[in-house]
């Protein structure tokens, strides 16, 4: 039977903590960009209110948002790019 070494059990419980908490930083900025790139979206006239389309490239913008690789047909917003640590900007 595998002995357990209660201080890797401590080390490996912080270490999760640790990533939990970079990971829910990135999702909230992931999130505050989205909600940044569909507020442009909404105010251009190229924007379709009722179907949430584009009429430029014909995507329904609240998924095409949360993608950060994409960015706007017209210039209005730009893809997002990781920092070297996998964290957005703040």
């Amino acid at each position: 039977m595998k002995k357990v070494n209660p201080e890797h059990e401590v080390q490996d419980e912080e270490t999760r903590l640790r990533r939990e908490k970079e990971e829910e930083h990135v999702l909230k900025g992931y999130i505050r960009y989205a909600k940044e790139r569909y507020s442009i979206c909404k105010e251009c006239e190229s924007f379709s209110n009722v179907v949430k389309v584009c009429g430029e490239c014909y995507c329904f913008m609240p998924a095409k948002v949360l993608i950060r690789s994409v960015s706007c047909p017209v210039g209005k917003w730009d893809a997002i790019y990781e920092q070297e640590n996998n964290l957005l900007p703040p």
